[in-house]
């Protein structure tokens, strides 16, 4: 090979979409090559680093160069919703039959009067995300914006990016400023789903925007802001500070006001109602809803599901 050259051979794949880096040169003509589901994007960074972040020539891709590990990851921008952010739409309630869960959606529908930050905490599959929603339908700021970001799927050289935006210029490939998550969520609620997965250095930047209430765009612009925040974690955040992986003054700065999901095995009474809402959504236009049988319905009472409401669904489906 020669010294210019780096040659990736590590299939980079995030969510349905596999991304094969053929060859990526740090000088010379050729521009790294990347191969999308039989198309091909353009970039050229100016100097090939460890970390070096590029936008491609259409504005849908984010690449990070990692270069001890053989990668370069890729974000794509559009299916993030970077580009646009809106109302979050009319919906139905969250299925709540179970005392414990009737428990919790009082509580939520009082918090979401507020506008305090709220820390929703659950196994996965267990509707974090879904009671998020809810707390912002029922809210003052139910108009505006729910914009959702998930920290654990996002690769980690590209999240500040991706919260905070960026001026032009910041890095290669940035022609343009563009806003980030916490921007487009102005006079709405940002979703910080599984904020323990976000990295110690950029949670104390968190931190930081969250006490002073606005954000600083990668180049330089500070931006001001109105936003509600609602943080989810699958994880027992205490014991994540004490082993050092979550700063305790974040946790204290989140842990405003607390909501605990019960796995579904802990609320049966939801298995059923979830189930028939699950096959109602599966049903044509005017087709009645299949019923379900007494074995049927007997067998998902009895089952745990450690993958809980996200297992139940796609049973169902």
């Amino acid at each position: 090979k020669r010294r210019d050259e780096l040659s990736f051979v590590r299939a980079a794949s995030l969510g349905s979409d596999t991304y094969e880096v053929v060859t990526l040169r740090a000088h010379g003509d050729a521009a790294p090559r990347v191969r999308w589901r039989g198309a091909s994007d353009h970039i050229m960074p100016r100097a090939l680093r460890d970390g070096t972040i590029a936008l491609s020539a259409d504005g849908s891709k984010l690449f990070v160069c990692n270069i001890p590990d053989g990668r370069l990851e890729i974000f794509d921008v559009s299916a993030a919703g970077l580009s646009h952010s809106g109302s979050v739409p009319v919906g139905v309630d969250p299925v709540a039959v179970a005392e414990a869960s009737r428990q919790l959606l009082t509580l939520a529908r009082r918090v979401a009067a507020s506008d305090c930050t709220v820390l929703v905490t659950g196994e996965s599959g267990t509707g974090k995300e879904v009671l998020a929603r809810f707390i912002h339908r029922h809210s003052p700021r139910h108009a505006g914006p729910f914009v959702a970001v998930n920290c654990a799927a996002i690769p980690e050289a590209m999240l500040e990016a991706i919260l905070f935006g960026w001026e032009r210029g910041s890095f290669t490939g940035a022609h343009a400023a563009h806003s980030g998550k916490f921007e487009q969520a102005q006079g709405g609620t940002l979703l910080l789903d599984e904020i323990t997965e976000m990295p110690p250095s950029l949670q104390a930047k968190l931190l930081r925007v969250m006490q002073e209430h606005e954000v600083e765009r990668l180049g330089g612009r500070t931006v001001a802001l109105d936003v509600r925040v609602v943080a989810t974690s699958n994880r027992r955040l205490r014991e994540e500070v004490a082993a050092g992986r979550f700063r305790e003054d974040l946790y204290y700065r989140i842990n405003v006001f607390p909501l605990a999901i019960a796995p579904l095995r802990a609320r049966r009474d939801d298995i059923l109602p979830l189930a028939r809402r699950f096959l109602a959504e599966l049903r044509g236009p005017n087709e009645e809803p299949p019923a379900l049988a007494d074995d049927a319905a007997a067998a998902l009472q009895a089952y745990r599901w450690p993958g809980n409401v996200r297992e139940l669904q796609n049973c169902i489906e």
